[in-house]
């Protein structure tokens, strides 16, 4: 009996956490909706800089499993706070990114470096290179606040000699985030109710049955609370790379640095190319030779042996 009096109390659980969880979605839909309607109609608000908020209705989830009696201040009022929490103004990922030259790569990359710091925000990675011509580079990549984007990306700009190409991009996530944000209020609330029936188990197999349904609803709660942080994450910090390369030169072309190394390529280059040609005029020598002179020394030969013969005669007619 008192299983199927914990089943019963489970499945309504269910039930009610389940068209809650809906409405949740259903209201922060039509917020986020309301609120960019209300962006639209203003025409003054920037793409990047909203912070009008719209206000959810008070709702009290009428959730009164018998024998267990809720109490109303936690299933109302601590979701009525949830849902001021998931209110939010509109959430825009900003990237950024810059290709440009510097006369000193080093000097630029930690002007860089210290702008972000100066900003609010911190350097996610940075990288530096020579290619074989002796040419610096390097790739920095910066966190700022969302709200200094575009100073900075005007004042990392400055600091380069000549700007390559630059792109911006905004994604707006809102919607999402609003979403994920009613769903994890329905989850903790879901979790509040399965702690109460928890309460009042009076078996070991009713304690194990709702700490497993506890268990899954904790397990979502955990992956809707770091969707959420990722999205805080993003939203809150704009992301801006940039790529410096080394501005040539006269000063600086290679052609009138000291390079052992290439000298001696250069002339061992040049070696080969002379060893080339004198095998090339070899071989001319040799075949050329060989077409001409085989037959003058075969006509020599006979010409010799012709006057011998025509000598020896004339000695024999004497």
């Amino acid at each position: 009996m008192n299983n199927l009096s914990l089943a019963a109390k489970i499945a309504k659980v269910l039930l009610i956490t389940g068209l809650t969880a809906v409405a949740l979605i259903l209201i922060a839909t039509f917020a986020s909706t309301t609120q960019s309607n209300r962006d639209m109609a203003g025409g003054s608000l920037n793409a990047y800089d909203v912070s009008a908020t719209t206000e959810f209705p008070n709702i009290t989830i009428g959730m009164q499993p018998q024998p267990i009696m809720m109490d109303k201040s936690v299933a109302s009022g601590s979701t009525e706070s949830q849902l001021a929490d998931s209110v939010v103004d509109q959430r825009v990922i900003k990237t950024g990114s810059v290709n440009m030259t510097s006369n000193d790569v080093s000097t630029t990359t930690a002007a860089i470096s210290s702008l972000a710091t100066t900003k609010g925000g911190f350097v996610q990675s940075s990288s530096t290179s020579e290619d074989e011509v002796g040419q610096a580079s390097a790739y920095i990549t910066i966190r700022v606040p969302s709200s200094a984007f575009e100073t900075t990306m005007t004042e990392v700009k400055a600091l380069g000699v000549h700007v390559n190409n630059e792109s911006v991009s905004g994604e707006d996530v809102t919607e999402q985030f609003t979403d994920i944000s009613a769903r994890l209020v329905a989850a903790k609330a879901q979790e509040t109710q399965y702690l109460l029936i928890l309460e009042s188990a009076e078996s070991v197999g009713d304690v194990l049955a709702v700490q497993e349904h506890l268990a899954i609803v904790r397990s979502d709660i955990e992956s809707l609370q770091g969707q959420i942080n990722y999205l805080e994450n993003r939203t809150s910090l704009a992301t801006i790379g940039v790529t410096i390369s080394e501005e040539t030169t006269p000063t600086s072309t290679t052609e009138n640095k000291f390079d052992p190394a290439r000298d001696a390529n250069s002339a061992l280059a040049l070696v080969i190319v002379l060893g080339q040609q004198a095998l090339s005029i070899l071989i001319w020598v040799v075949i050329v030779g060989a077409a001409i002179g085989i037959p003058v020394g075969i006509a020599m030969l006979i010409y010799r042996a012709a006057t011998r013969r025509n000598t020896e005669t004339s000695k024999r007619r004497r």
